[in-house]
């Protein structure tokens, strides 16, 4: 169920996606997943510093997934309303700033989080 719900969500937020990378963002999630209902200790060798880092970890695969869409969005390749990850690269918010990588990497990964969320949720209503 998990590997199906990231899979929906990365094509939602980022459209085609390699299997590898699939794979990758999984594992990383589910460390993530694992360490955030614990006691929010980032000490190293806990469960919440673990999922802190595969958090990072996340974060950077996102960043250079974003860099790859904005050269594609320059070299007309990609379209602007292709999915979420275009929409927050080309959209500027009411003072006509473009939101950083960073924010959007961190936005692409509660919305993961998010997407994760309400369809464990509904499938557990559903049995």
């Amino acid at each position: 169920m998990k590997l199906c719900t990231v899979e929906v969500m990365c094509r939602l937020l980022m459209s085609k996606i390699e299997p590898e990378l699939i794979s990758g963002l999984l594992f990383q999630f589910n460390i993530f997943l694992e360490g955030m209902g614990d006691l929010p200790l980032n000490i190293p060798g806990t469960r919440f510093h673990r999922a802190m880092t595969s958090a990072n970890t996340i974060r950077r695969e996102l960043q250079v997934l974003l860099r790859q869409r904005r050269v594609e969005l320059d070299r007309n390749v990609a379209s602007p309303v292709q999915d979420i990850r275009s929409y927050f690269l080309v959209n500027a918010d009411e003072n006509g700033k473009l939101m950083p990588e960073v924010d959007i990497a961190n936005e692409m990964l509660v919305l993961l989080f998010a997407g994760h969320n309400m369809t464990t949720s509904a499938s557990q209503r559903a049995a």
